[in-house]
């Protein structure tokens, strides 16, 4: 059975820049990627913040690595949390997973496309 980790938060941001210019700022932060108004990967640590621009009303989601996407979405399945859909190719380049909380909070499951497996 996989089993997750936590690997960062995202912030759902109404100005992407201004968040930028703030979270860069503390000591240690590490840019890894900056799509101009859409989207920013910081490390901090060991774990990362992702800015997102989308609708404030979302104000964050929570993200977990796993090993095995499919064996974690029919885990789910099992324990009586229905995902949101199957895993998916995102447009960033990794398969994701996504499920609700009874709150309407976002969890991400993801993998690297090549741990993706029907076994």
């Amino acid at each position: 059975m996989s089993t997750v980790s936590l690997e960062g938060i995202s912030l759902h941001v109404a100005d992407l820049t201004k968040s930028l210019d703030f979270y860069q700022r503390l000591p240690g932060v590490e840019i890894l990627v900056n799509i101009p108004d859409r989207f920013v990967r910081m490390k901090l640590g060991n774990s990362y913040l992702h800015l997102v621009k989308a609708p404030v009303e979302l104000r964050f989601h929570m993200e977990m690595g796993t090993e095995n996407l499919m064996d974690m979405y029919t885990t789910l399945q099992s324990a009586g949390i229905e995902p949101e859909g199957p895993p998916a190719m995102e447009q960033w380049g990794r398969i994701n997973l996504w499920v609700k909380d009874p709150d309407g909070n976002l969890l991400q499951f993801d993998a690297e496309p090549e741990t993706l497996s029907t076994a």
